[in-house]
């Protein structure tokens, strides 16, 4: 009885610190500016979000006042929409540092923000269902419906899109400002696949499946 009282005390304690890291990576942040200048935009930031802003003094030379209302944006979201789009600042997130510079007008990103959208299929232009679709380095993502189809609202100066799908080889797409749609077409990984059973239900890996089931290889489904 002792024993699954303290199993069920570290079941808990666990569930609480699950809850505690959901919750940090849920973070988001609201701001509303009416011609703030830059300084005490980066103030607000910098107590919002705790994390610290190093930057020479040039950077932030002749940049307007901001004006802006924002609501219920991730980190990365709120910089680009404050920093990028408002004040034409770009950054870099170091570990928990905010380096500031001056946003280059020859370089080939411009930040921009636009929903995207698009479908995903295998090598015979069959639907995949439940891809996962998700912006590199950051937590917007979004898994394609039963058609393959997917929408995802994408922003930055240079986003790119990860494609994930058990058995098939992952994939990134490149997005632009002219991006609107994107059909793809995922490889099949032969060596995942062998190591993936085919339940009826749902496709899990050899070692996580109990119970009885039946191994079919690529090339048993080949000869079938």
């Amino acid at each position: 009885m002792k024993h699954i009282e303290q199993t069920l005390l570290i079941l808990a304690f666990t569930l609480v610190l699950s809850s505690f890291t959901l919750v940090a990576r849920a973070q988001t942040y609201s701001v509303s500016y009416n011609k703030e200048p830059i300084e005490m935009v980066i103030r607000d930031l910098r107590k919002q979000t705790g994390y610290e802003f190093v930057y020479q003094k040039q950077v932030l030379q002749g940049v307007p006042p901001v004006t802006c209302t924002y609501k219920n944006l991730n980190l990365q979201q709120l910089l680009n929409r404050v920093l990028l789009a408002e004040a034409g600042i770009d950054y870099e997130i170091v570990k928990h540092t905010i380096v500031l510079h001056k946003a280059r007008k020859n370089q080939q990103g411009v930040y921009f923000k636009k929903k995207v959208g698009g479908i995903v299929s295998d090598q015979n232009g069959e639907a995949l269902v439940g891809v996962t679709v998700m912006q590199k380095g950051t937590g917007n993502g979004a898994t394609t419906d039963a058609d393959g189809a997917f929408v995802l609202l994408v922003e930055g100066t240079n986003p790119e899109l990860e494609f994930s799908y058990i058995g098939f080889h992952p994939q990134n797409v490149k997005v632009t400002s002219k991006t609107s749609f994107i059909m793809l077409k995922l490889s099949p990984d032969e060596t995942l696949l062998d190591e993936v059973l085919v339940t009826g239900y749902q496709n899990i890996k050899r070692e996580n499946a109990t119970g009885s089931y039946q191994i079919i290889s690529s090339k048993d489904l080949n000869r079938r």
